[in-house]
């Protein structure tokens, strides 16, 4: 997919200051902006290092101020805006383009009749950051003059810098920072640029979306260093900003790293959606006749055989470059589904073609009798008159294979997905965990569980998922995984009641994957254990009610994903049995019935706490109103209210567990109708039905105000995934399923552009909010486009 503005949008600063861009390195850090180059939160920054992986983010270098002299006029390619309203630089102005080259942000400026590109990127694995220039087209050099501004502090943080001297010092073609004592030294080289060292305090550069949030909307920044460089048409010029005393700087090699690192993720999703390859017929050995004993005449030989049917050619797609792929079709959206023609394998003009059949070989033409010569001698014995071949059975002609055939916009998040699986040491062991959203959000189990088989196995990697299943065994504790991944000496606080439940759902679909029966036989007992703890009870009062229903909640604790709370109150507290969690807690028990099949273990205590489960789960339908109460049993009584929780109660368990469905097939087709009339947006699924009186439409404001509409009406992206996956199971309708998800494509242009927003506005348009990356969105329109494609397939 190629994300691309031209001029018009790029010099319209309300529709190019919207937009941002995020690159990252593999272990927690990252580069952020708006593609207009204003700064407008306190996360943007061009090194957000992470100095204790993936944790402790920490903005180091902030930006770079651009400004081109040619051919006698002076071209300003940066923009700021100031405490007091005004807007400088308006370096937008001169934008002639913005573009993705995979996930790699390229800026076009337009400088007179010069052309200069701007790249940004970091190195996978390391706290580096390139800002690489290149002239594509000049009549004589110009001069690229920079200032780099710098910062040490944690993102989530504002800066006042009176009085703050830091100590910048010459380094080989750079400067080395060291902001206070304790600090971790980073480093800006420039090879053949000439460096002025500066100290200038830059004071009130206003943050449009800090200022949308109700948090601190000024910040201040150090003009640390003056870059200056002449460029002829065709150089590049590559500045690097690294934590590192000693980094690459040969900006092409570090390109072509990246690319090459893109390409990989490519190749690998690409070969995990082909067909397998077809095994050609053997040719047929003909047996060989039987030979006398007492022949002396060698045997005429046999005709040939005929010739043999030839195998069809493997498909093989080539793997998608991101710099030319196609537009996606903005139509597709409500229109039609152009490429699914060629998913179900209808014809179509780039349809393969078919595979001639060879014709028959002919019969031979016995030869004329040969003429007599005028002698009187006894006439020659005839010739033998030939046996003609058989013919071979025509064969048919191959049925073409089907192909998993998706569009440029998917391929674009499959790349989206990898900026969230990072690195993470554990017990001094390297090991991976997800990042749930940037810019602001660490690694959380709930998020982890939810995301791993899409950002894993959906992208053709499912070797990420079992370190990162085997990490988080490691904090497993009294039947509870934790809620926020423990930082080194800090003790895990496992206030989450569904983030264990999602740990089942996703070691059977890294199982169902990899048939890792290993794995399986590692873990059996440990999740035996969490099945035996939730029976007997345990934190925050949950436990398997007589019922057989999970009970969970205490007052004060936020236990569900609506887990939103505003000093000591919880915004959905949601005590009792809610409806989500006895979905995943039957879906967790018919899972531990797979299992034990698997592994000869008896599967009957499994079975039985199942069926009672089922057979309870009754209780949550409200025949009267054709959908499920979200929470029964809480000290209120039953929740009525709309909310979108109960679609996993249709969606799960998994079309791959053969077990019976939780809801009757009518009611699971009334409780769809109704979500979908009420709660289904373009971009996910509502948290609360407009018409409920809590219902709060837009996201925005202060944190009291932003925390207490969190679950009231915005919508959530990742819901998107079980809506989908409900739909399919009922319905059986693929195309129907992927015009659910084919909205997000046109979100990829919007927002952080190439990635997915963690919520909308509950009220149309639904304009992307809260994170501007989320992994659970990404990962859910992965998962279940490709359980969509797949049934499409398979019809």
């Amino acid at each position: 997919m190629t994300v691309r503005f031209e001029h018009n949008l790029c010099s319209d600063l309300s529709q190019s200051e919207p937009r941002e861009w995020l690159v990252t390195n593999g272990i927690g850090g990252y580069a952020c902006g708006s593609i207009a180059g204003l700064l407008t939160r306190h996360y943007h920054g061009l090194l957000v290092a992470a100095l204790r992986p993936p944790l402790e983010r920490t903005l180091l270098l902030t930006k770079l101020d651009e400004q081109v002299d040619y051919e006698g006029q002076r071209y300003t390619l940066h923009s700021d805006r100031w405490a007091d309203g005004a807007v400088t630089g308006q370096g937008y102005l001169n934008l002639e383009q913005f573009h993705l080259e995979g996930t790699v942000p390229v800026w076009t400026f337009a400088c007179g009749s010069a052309q200069l590109e701007k790249r940004v990127w970091l190195e996978q694995g390391a706290n580096t950051t390139y800002i690489h220039y290149t002239l594509t087209q000049a009549e004589q050099p110009l001069t690229l003059s920079l200032k780099a501004l710098v910062n040490y502090r944690n993102h989530h943080n504002s800066t006042q810098g009176e009085g703050w001297q830091m100590e910048i010092s010459p380094q080989a073609q750079g400067i080395k920072v060291q902001a206070f004592e304790s600090a971790t030294s980073f480093y800006l080289f420039a090879p053949q640029a000439n460096i002025t060292r500066n100290h200038i305090w830059y004071k009130g550069y206003s943050l449009a979306m800090e200022t949308y949030r109700g948090i601190h909307p000024n910040d201040d920044h150090l003009h640390a260093a003056s870059l200056e460089i002449s460029l002829a048409a065709g150089d590049s010029f590559t500045v690097v900003a690294s934590t590192l005393e000693n980094p690459d700087l040969d900006g092409a090699a570090a390109l072509a790293r990246q690319q090459a690192h893109e390409q990989t993720l490519q190749n690998a999703w690409q070969q995990s959606i082909q067909p397998p390859t077809p095994e050609p017929e053997p040719e047929p050995t003909p047996e060989p006749e039987p030979v006398s004993a007492s022949s002396t005449q060698p045997e005429t030989p046999p005709a040939p055989a005929p010739l043999a049917q030839p195998a069809p050619p493997a498909i093989v797609q080539p793997p998608v470059q991101p710099t030319a792929a196609p537009e996606p079709d903005t139509a597709g959206c409500a229109g039609p589904l152009k490429w699914l023609d060629r998913l179900l394998g209808k014809p179509s003009e780039s349809a393969t073609p078919p595979v001639a059949t060879p014709s028959p070989t002919p019969t031979p033409t016995p030869p004329p009798e040969p003429v007599q010569p005028p002698v009187a001698s006894p006439p020659p014995l005839p010739e033998p008159e030939p046996i003609p071949e058989p013919e071979p059975e025509p064969q048919p002609e191959p049925e073409p294979q089907p192909m998993l055939d998706v569009p440029a916009w998917i391929a674009q998040l499959v790349l989206a997905a990898d900026q969230f699986v990072v690195d993470r040491t554990v017990e001094g062991q390297p090991g991976k965990t997800v990042i749930a959203g940037y810019p602001w959000f660490g690694d959380w189990g709930r998020d982890t569980m939810i995301a791993l088989p899409g950002l894993a196995i959906a992208t053709g990697r499912p070797e990420l998922a079992k370190p990162i299943l085997l990490t988080f065994a490691k904090y497993l504790d009294q039947g509870m995984l934790p809620n926020l991944f423990p930082e080194a000496g800090a003790t895990p606080e496992y206030n989450t009641v569904d983030a264990i439940l999602w740990y089942f759902e996703a070691i059977h679909a890294y199982w169902v994957a990899t048939q890792d029966q290993a794995l399986i036989a590692e873990l059996f007992p440990v999740l035996a254990e969490v099945i035996e703890w939730h029976q007997k009870g345990t934190r925050y009062n949950i436990k398997v009610a007589q019922d057989g229903l999970l009970y969970a909640g205490e007052s004060g604790v936020q236990l569900t994903w609506m887990d939103a709370k505003i000093g000591d109150w919880v915004v959905t507290p949601r005590i009792g049995k809610p409806v989500e969690i006895n979905a995943l807690w039957y879906n967790a028990l018919v899972i531990m019935v797979e299992f034990a099949q698997s592994l000869a273990e008896s599967p009957q205590p499994y079975q039985d706490l199942a069926e009672q489960t089922r057979t309870s789960f009754g209780r949550f339908w409200q025949a009267d109103l054709g959908y499920c109460y979200d929470v029964i049993d809480g000290p209120q009584g039953d929740d009525p209210a709309l909310r979108p929780n109960q679609v996993l109660a249709v969606a799960l368990p998994s079309a791959t567990i053969d077990r019976p469905g939780l809801l009757s097939a009518a009611q699971q087709q009334s409780l769809l109708q109704v979500v979908q009339q009420q709660l289904l947006t373009p971009h996910g699924l509502r948290s609360l039905a407009p018409e409920h009186q809590n219902y709060k439409g837009k996201y925005g404001g202060d944190s009291w105000q932003r925390d207490s509409a969190y679950h009231q009406g915005p919508v959530w992206g990742w819901l998107i995934g079980p809506w989908v996956q409900a739909h399919l199971k009922v319905h059986n309708d693929p195309a129907a399923a992927i015009a659910f998800l084919e909205p997000m494509a046109q979100q990829l242009q919007a927002g952080c552009v190439g990635n997915l927003s963690e919520i909308f506005d509950g009220d149309a348009p639904h304009a992307p909010r809260g994170a501007f990356a989320q992994a659970w969105t990404v990962a859910e329109v992965l998962r279940t486009y490709r359980l969509a494609a797949e049934a499409a397939i398979g019809q």
